[in-house]
């Protein structure tokens, strides 16, 4: 089950970060948490960032911990609209 409402697209991403644009514009809270690799193992994540763009807000989040497993999760603290239960946002 994925959201009705904004929506997360991949931008870029490479074994040191991650770039993101969320489809609302002047999002200002810091959506990241903490982000943990397919074995559960937390990566130590050294800067985040924010900025506009033409289709909304872009996202960046840089890692330090450059070994580690595939997929990885990225848990939010900040969406523009309530989730309540569990629900998959499916990054593009």
């Amino acid at each position: 089950m994925y959201p009705d409402g904004p929506q997360l697209k991949q931008v870029s991403s490479n074994r040191t970060g991650i770039e993101l644009v969320l489809s609302v514009k002047d999002f200002r809270h810091a959506p990241f948490s903490t982000a943990s690799d397919a074995e559960g193992k937390e990566l130590v994540t050294s800067s985040w960032g924010m900025g506009g763009v033409e289709e909304g807000s872009q996202l960046s989040l840089s890692f330090d911990t450059t070994s580690y497993s595939n997929p990885i999760r990225i848990e939010l603290t900040a969406y523009p609209t309530y989730i309540e239960g569990h629900v998959k946002v499916e990054v593009k």
